[in-house]
């Protein structure tokens, strides 16, 4: 970011904020519709899917990679009826083969990097770039951040555009990268569900009441104080609960004295 300031000033910060917008906006209608028709046809809502792995969401936006929310979305894919072999080869294989966010990503880099640099494209450039851009984002999986490493062989089909443009971005791209990641998990977690589906694993109707039931659950274990909070709204102390037994003295085998025991006021449930 200093870098990128400091070459070419402040006023590149504004074509940089329509960039990282314009990524955000494009991945969410890619969810919403693209993602949102492929899980209407399997028989889900994806409203409700997305509900039902918010978790993971978190997880990876905050990390800006899908990798350390592959071992509870694939647990959650199988609470969900998935079996585990299905969720076993179809989850890691699509974190590999199927990075979707770090295509969409890539194709707007490469545009947006000529576009910087002045370089014209032609609607076969782009069609060219959309292309490899398909392609290359498949190596662009098992390491934060690759997909900007990848982006070097998807400018590199076209010589007009000069490579070291991509340091004009070099400084967003965390911000795009948590983008990416997000979306590349969110298309892995809907294909294992609809290829389920399509194996024959799950109907319709049992899929739609495990993922109502489920997403209740984790609403209520999220929302739902626990005993000592709503004890002590309602101005009570946070007794009346079975107590631990009083331990026994190592030496004596007698009950020890008070001082090893809860105090009075104190919740020592088991």
């Amino acid at each position: 970011m200093a870098f990128t300031i400091g070459r070419y000033g402040l006023s590149s910060l504004g074509p940089l904020a329509k960039l990282i917008i314009t990524l955000w906006v494009t991945s969410a209608l890619f969810v919403l519709i693209v993602l949102g028709a492929v899980a209407a046809i399997a028989g889900f809502s994806i409203i409700r899917f997305l509900k039902y792995i918010r978790e993971e969401i978190v997880l990876t936006l905050s990390l800006s990679s899908s990798d350390p929310a592959l071992p509870s979305l694939m647990r959650k894919l199988e609470k969900l009826g998935c079996s585990k072999a299905l969720v076993g080869l179809v989850t890691p294989t699509g974190y590999i083969f199927n990075p979707d966010g770090s295509c969409i990503y890539m194709a707007l880099a490469a545009v947006f990097v000529a576009q910087a640099t002045g370089v014209p494209l032609t609607l076969g450039n782009y069609i060219t770039l959309f292309a490899v851009a398909c392609l290359t984002h498949k190596g662009a999986s098992g390491v934060q951040g690759a997909a900007f490493i990848a982006l070097v062989a998807t400018l590199m089909v076209i010589p007009s555009i000069p490579v070291a443009g991509m340091a004009l971005i070099l400084g967003v791209d965390r911000f795009m990268s948590m983008c990416r990641a997000t979306t590349n998990m969110l298309c892995n977690g809907v294909a294992t569900v609809v290829v389920s589906r399509w194996d024959h694993e799950l109907d319709g109707e049992t899929l739609r009441k495990n993922l109502a039931a489920l997403t209740l659950r984790t609403d209520v274990r999220m929302v739902r104080p626990s005993w000592i909070e709503l004890r002590l709204s309602q101005g009570k102390p946070p007794s009346g609960r079975r107590r631990l037994p009083r331990p026994l003295s190592l030496f004596s085998g007698r009950p020890a004295p008070d001082c090893l025991t809860p105090p009075n006021g104190i919740d020592g449930s088991l």
